[in-house]
Order: structure tokens, then C-alpha cells, then sequence
């Protein structure tokens, strides 16, 4: 099992670990590295741990993953990924379908848009769409969710995550990038 082949590797690399998943709707595996904040001096604290959440849900649509190139942190490894298509229209099925706005959906979005268009046949097929109306339709239901959303708050809580959190405010504009970027 992957989280068993997770711990040992980094038991190899001399880190204590802890490995915990559950399954409700999703699959959860959460690595927690105790005490090493305080192994480091980061914190006081000895007992403070350092947690790494890894969901993974299926999106009962087929597509095909790509085979792309992982570089970086010391790893060199082909992995199996989303498609940039795909990752965008998972992005904005997110949007559309949390009960919880998340800033990270919206600027994921955009900066998404930016590298490709949605996959029509994933979101045709989440969504329960007909082909002939899709693209008004996906619009559309943005466009009425972003009638009830504080787009403010969601700069605010997306700006730490950010390397230069100026570009948080791209959330602000969010309903007019939809209008002509969706025609």
C-alpha cells in the first residue's frame, strides 16, 4: 500500500513518522513528523507535530492521466498526473460545489485558464450536462454562485499561500474574468 511504502522511505531518511488514513467519501492519509519543529528549533514545544494531508477522491469520469517528468526536492521520477484540462475543470466543479468557498479554487482558475481551457466532457459529465448548452450553462451557474460569495475574504484567506500576495487580489476579479473568458 502507498502509505506503507511512504512511511519506510522516510524512515530510511531518519525522520519518525506517523501514518494515519480513513476513508469517508474520500481517501484521507495524513503524515505526521512529531517533534521535529523542535528537532530543527523551530518551537519549544517537543511534542508538536508537523502534518501532511493527502486526499484523493474519485471523480467516476475517465480521462487519461499524463506521464509527466517530477523534478524537484531531490526527486527525479516520471508520475502519472491530472491533465491541466482536467485539473481545471475539477477546479471549477470545486467551486460550484463546496459548501465552503475556498480562495484557492478561484485563483487556481485563473491562473489556469492561462495554460489551457476546461475539459467540456469531464464537467459535461459531473454536472449532468447536455452538449449544446454546456459552456452558457457552466457560465451561468459561476456567474449565480459569485452573486453570493465575499470575494474579499477569500483574498484575505488565500494571501498567505501565495509567493507574491499582491496576486490575490486577481480573485477580486473574478465574475468579469468568467464573462470574457467563458463566451
Amino acid at each position: 500500500d502507498l502509505s506503507d511504502k511512504i512511511l519506510r522511505q522516510l524512515e530510511l531518511y531518519g525522520y519518525s513518522v506517523e501514518i494515519q488514513n480513513r476513508y469517508r467519501g474520500a481517501f484521507h492519509c495524513f503524515v505526521k513528523f512529531p517533534g521535529i519543529f523542535h528537532q530543527y528549533g523551530i518551537s519549544g514545544h517537543s511534542r508538536g507535530k508537523l502534518t501532511i494531508q493527502i486526499d484523493c477522491e474519485p471523480q467516476n469520469v475517465n480521462y487519461k492521466a499524463e506521464r509527466v517528468i517530477l523534478n524537484k526536492f531531490d526527486i527525479f521520477m516520471k508520475i502519472n498526473a491530472v491533465p491541466p484540462d482536467v485539473l481545471l475543470s475539477q477546479k471549477i466543479f470545486a467551486i460550484l460545489n463546496r459548501l465552503r468557498p475556498m480562495g484557492r479554487d478561484f485563483y487556481d482558475v485563473i491562473f489556469l485558464f492561462s495554460k489551457t481551457n476546461p475539459s467540456y466532457h469531464f464537467l459535461r459529465e459531473k454536472m449532468k450536462l447536455k452538449e449544446e448548452n454546456d459552456v452558457g450553462e457552466i457560465k451561468k451557474r459561476l456567474l449565480l454562485k459569485c452573486e453570493k460569495i465575499n470575494f474579499k475574504k477569500l483574498v484575505h484567506d488565500v494571501k498567505p499561500f501565495l509567493f507574491y500576495s499582491h496576486d490575490a487580489e486577481k480573485i477580486m476579479l473574478f465574475p468579469d474574468f468568467i464573462k470574457t473568458k467563458m463566451k
